[in-house]
């Protein structure tokens, strides 16, 4: 429950970073997306299960769809797939901040060029990719840098928080359930 809010949290803080800087439909202009509620999600399933990194991933990218970008199963799809390519990578990454940072922004990248690739299979846009890469993703990238290194010191401070607490919560119990012994 507490990632789900971590989540939203991220989320309203793209649509307000959006409110911002808002984009722009001519095709000279530079485009920025904010993506702090992705980079949470990334950072938050990373540690989780195939099945539980999955459904997740999947589930959020369904309300992103829904919610925020009015499209439905675009980045749902797009983001299991990204759930799946972190089964791949987090096996050969450690959890250092400049790991996290990098994992964050390779992902960014993935999931951008998942849905450029969708856009122009389906029609939806004409957009060359030497454009998109200069128009959208180079100030995707640089943007999203800043508010990566952000998002890995907020996950960082919520995992502290989760940890204490149940810390906390192991301590005040009256059974100590590793000292005791079955007797058969």
């Amino acid at each position: 429950m507490t990632n789900w809010l971590f989540f939203g949290l991220c989320t309203l803080a793209d649509i307000a970073i959006s409110a911002l800087f808002p984009g722009s439909f001519l095709m000279n202009d530079l485009i920025f997306l904010p993506s702090v509620g992705f980079c949470s999600l990334v950072l938050v399933i990373r540690e989780a299960e195939l099945l539980d990194r999955c459904l997740t991933a999947f589930l959020y990218g369904l309300l992103v769809d829904l919610f925020v970008t009015d499209t439905f199963l675009q980045h749902a799809l797009v983001y299991l797939i990204i759930a799946l390519l972190l089964q791949l990578w987090s096996r050969h990454m450690g959890d250092s901040m400049l790991e996290s940072i990098i994992l964050c922004i390779a992902t960014i990248f993935v999931k951008d060029l998942l849905v450029f690739l969708y856009m122009r299979v389906s029609g939806a846009s004409e957009m060359q990719f030497a454009a998109w890469i200069v128009n959208y993703e180079f100030l995707s990238i640089i943007g999203n840098g800043v508010l990566v290194f952000a998002v890995v010191m907020l996950v960082r401070i919520k995992n502290d928080y989760q940890r204490m607490k149940a810390l906390r919560i192991r301590q005040e119990e009256k059974v100590r359930w590793y000292t005791l012994r079955s007797r058969k």
